[in-house]
């Protein structure tokens, strides 16, 4: 498997990582979340909540080596 870029927490990522359909809603649901809380800007988000996102992305699907 050819390797991209690394990541600190994570080591060398694959080139095409697959999402399974879980992690694909997940970011998702945060949005819907985040609109009906009122948090997004006309056109969509901001950085805050973007690294609010990665957080919980991170937090719930981190690898475990």
């Amino acid at each position: 498997m050819e390797l991209q870029n690394t990541n600190d927490n994570f080591g060398p990522l694959p080139k095409n990582l697959k999402w399974t359909p879980l992690q694909d809603d997940t970011p998702i649901q945060l949005m819907l979340d985040q609109c009906k809380e009122g948090r997004n800007v006309k056109g969509g988000f901001t950085c805050e909540w973007w690294n609010l996102l990665t957080k919980e992305m991170k937090t719930q699907y981190a690898r475990i080596n």
